[in-house]
């Protein structure tokens, strides 16, 4: 399956508003850190809080120090293989999976960055 930012938030956002007072446009540049429609998934607070808002199903994974552990290469693992949205909660020290799929696999694995090494899409 090929991931598709703009179809899910597309989805989403009708779900948010029905009547489209929120564009996609505006929900992309707002709730993602990577703002291109061929970009990452990683979430931004907004839209950590839209996902929360929608009572979409969530798994959060512990991250042992998240400050070490979220390099900028890692970064870009997650942005080029996870296929659905995450949350990085640096407070928490927690990375929040909404796929169970992705979560379930990231238990697995002894550490976030064992889990990119080894997960294929």
């Amino acid at each position: 399956m090929k991931r598709n930012k703009q179809a899910i938030t597309e989805r989403l956002v009708n779900l948010i508003e029905p009547e489209n007072s929120l564009s996609i446009t505006k929900a992309m540049l707002v709730w993602y850190h990577n703002i291109r429609p061929s970009g990452g998934f990683r979430l931004t607070e907004a839209g950590y809080n839209a996902l929360l808002y929608l009572e979409l199903e969530h798994w959060p994974v512990p991250v042992q120090d998240p400050k070490t552990t979220f390099t900028q290469h890692l970064l870009l693992d997650l942005d080029r293989k996870l296929q659905y949205p995450y949350y990085i909660d640096y407070k928490k020290k927690q990375l929040v999976f909404f796929s169970s799929s992705e979560a379930m696999l990231a238990t697995l694995y002894k550490s976030i960055p064992d889990f990119l090494e080894r997960y294929k899409v």
